[in-house]
C-alpha cells in the first residue's frame, strides 16, 4: 500500500482546487457510496492497482500483503489518497456513510474477474 499526499492545493474567494495526483495510467474510474458499517472488499487482484481518493466519511483500512503476509491497518478520512497493489488484500470498513472515487489501473473483466479471496479462490 502507497498513501499519496495531494501534490497542491489552491484557494482563493472562490473555494479551492486540490491537485490529487500527477502520475499513473488509470483505465476505469468508479465513484462508490457506501453507507455506515458497511465492509467492501476483502479481496485482491494479480494485476490492477487501485487508487482511492475518499471524498467524504471515515473509513478502517486494513492490508494483509498475500506474500510477505504483512498486515497494516489505519484510519483514512475525507482528503486522504491510497493505492493498492497487486496481491493486497483490502477491506474497508465505512465508520461513517462513506463516498469514494476508485481509479484502476485496469478495467473490470465480468468474464475473466481479477478478483480473489485471502484463500486464492476467484471472487465473482
Amino acid at each position: 500500500m502507497k498513501i499519496i499526499k495531494p501534490v497542491n492545493k489552491l484557494s482563493d474567494e472562490r473555494g479551492y482546487l486540490i491537485e490529487i495526483m500527477q502520475d499513473g495510467v488509470w483505465k476505469q474510474i468508479n465513484h462508490s457510496f457506501t453507507k455506515m458499517g458497511t465492509i467492501r472488499g476483502n479481496h485482491y487482484h494479480k494485476s490492477c492497482n487501485e487508487f482511492f481518493y475518499i471524498v467524504g466519511g471515515e473509513l478502517k483500512l486494513t492490508i494483509k500483503n498475500i506474500k510477505s503476509e504483512e498486515e497494516i491497518t489505519a484510519i483514512m478520512k475525507k482528503g486522504d489518497c491510497f493505492i493498492v497493489e497487486p496481491y493486497e488484500v483490502h477491506i474497508v470498513e465505512a465508520l461513517t456513510d462513506l463516498e469514494f472515487i476508485v481509479l484502476l489501473s485496469e478495467p473490470f473483466n465480468p468474464n475473466d474477474p481479477d478478483l480473489f479471496r485471502e484463500d486464492g479462490s476467484q471472487q465473482n
